[in-house]
């Protein structure tokens, strides 16, 4: 009778144990992490335009802005989304300072993921128009270094960024940090395809870096379909052109 009841335990407890964790299972799929951010690159300070020395002003008070937006990446199953989450301030000055900040270094727009499909769309708005645009996967090279970020061993791992502007072609390093203790493949903004989860990256412009990894109830994540469907290139080309309005903007003001 005592060997019966002890067998039963075992069973029970097994049972519990086999639910546990395969309900851990299914929750480190629907995660969220909270990213903040730092900005390493200055708006340009040259005096050779009458723009240049004054968008060079923002300096200042763009560090400060910086340190009020914080960034969502959701993880669901196969799909992921990264967008700003701070809301912005109702003071025009600071809409346009914190939209400077939130557009430094590649994070302006929602980035969606389909791990599933290999797809990556960046909904963004330009020249007030919709666009999605297509992204590459990057090409990663993973280092024998390694770091915490909070409770999580991180891994590094490079790659390189190519920026085409007004100025020319321009390639930025990449440095990230992943965990293989959360789910692998995502990451923020245009940054994942790692084998696990992107909790700080690097590009030369600014810094995004983990502050809290929360997982959450089962969730679907939208496919955004509205917007003009483009590629990279298409995209370079409209940022070009949008840069050129703005600097002729500015050359009018101060002529």
């Amino acid at each position: 009778m005592k060997n019966s009841v002890v067998k039963i335990a075992l069973i029970i407890s097994a049972s519990l144990g086999f639910i546990s964790n395969n309900s851990y299972a299914q929750n480190a799929k629907f995660l969220e992490v909270i990213y903040k951010k730092e900005v390493s690159l200055k708006v340009d300070t040259a005096k050779n335009n009458p723009y240049q020395v004054n968008l060079s002003a923002f300096n200042t008070p763009l560090a400060d802005a910086v340190k009020d937006i914080r960034y969502s990446l959701k993880t669901s199953n196969n799909n992921s989304v990264f967008k700003v989450v701070e809301s912005l301030d109702n003071d025009s000055k600071n809409n346009t300072l914190k939209k400077a900040a939130i557009s430094i270094g590649g994070t302006n727009g929602d980035f969606y993921i389909n791990k599933q499909d290999s797809i990556t769309i960046l909904n963004k708005t330009l020249l007030d128009a919709n666009f999605r645009v297509l992204l590459k996967p990057k090409k990663w090279k993973i280092h024998n270094k390694s770091k915490y970020i909070g409770k999580y061993l991180c891994y590094k791992a490079t790659t390189i960024d190519t920026v085409n502007n007004s100025i020319g072609i321009h390639k930025f390093r990449v440095n990230a940090w992943f965990t293989n203790q959360l789910p692998p493949y995502f990451g923020p903004a245009a940054y994942y395809g790692l084998s696990g989860l992107i909790l700080e990256v690097e590009n030369g412009k600014m810094r995004l870096t983990a502050t809290k990894v929360s997982f959450v109830k089962p969730f679907k994540i939208k496919k955004n379909k509205s917007g003009k469907l483009i590629t990279e290139d298409e995209d370079s080309l409209n940022q070009i052109e949008a840069e050129k309005n703005i600097k002729e903007h500015f050359n009018d003001v101060f002529r």
